[in-house]
């Protein structure tokens, strides 16, 4: 159907389906959005979880670290865990 009124060139239908998508674009945003806030909260508080039952138990700072390096390389992972933790808020 062809309009020929001067300044009019989409038709009631076209405005109709246009507006129709645009909502339902929005609505697949919106819900988008709020579903990934709720994941990324839930996976933090989970990571915390995780965070602070690895540092716990403290680990102990070996007297020569040359003699016990596996010793040295478990008190270096237990500090950048409790550094993550406190960085995260944990």
């Amino acid at each position: 159907m062809v309009n020929e009124q001067p300044g009019v060139s989409i038709t009631k239908g076209a405005k109709r389906a246009v507006t129709v998508l645009f909502i339902l674009s929005f609505l697949v945003a919106a819900t988008s959005m709020l579903f990934t806030v709720y994941e990324v909260s839930s996976t933090g508080h989970k990571f915390c979880g995780v965070v602070t039952a690895v540092t716990a138990v403290p680990a102990q700072k070996p007297a020569d670290p040359a003699r016990t390096p596996a010793q040295e390389r478990q008190f270096e992972w237990y500090q950048r865990f409790e550094a993550l933790g406190r960085s995260l808020g944990c």
